[in-house]
């Protein structure tokens, strides 16, 4: 049995992309400041990745296109402005 935090729910946002795999926002921080970890499954529901993305996402302006991730984002000032994230994806092999 997995815990569930009683102040937060189990993910804050999702999206999909164009092969349909769910992208899983948690509250979990990232390593970079700002940052939080996505979880990654693919159309069947298996976990299949997890990643970290550095910014702080507005959740339904967040768009898959290809292997880029659109995002409107603001700064200091608080305008918005776009930023294209590009996906690279690894196969990693056990050792």
């Amino acid at each position: 049995m997995k815990y569930l935090s009683e102040k937060y729910p189990p993910f804050r946002s999702f999206c999909l992309d164009e092969q349909n795999r769910l992208y899983v926002r948690t509250y979990e921080k990232g390593k970079t400041p700002g940052s939080y970890l996505f979880d990654i499954f693919n159309p069947e529901g298996k976990f299949i990745a997890r990643c970290e993305i550095p910014s702080s996402f507005v959740g339904s302006q967040l768009v898959w296109k290809g292997n880029r991730l659109y995002n409107v984002e603001k700064d200091e000032e608080g305008y918005q402005y776009i930023v294209i994230y590009e996906a690279k994806w690894v196969k990693k092999t056990a050792k």
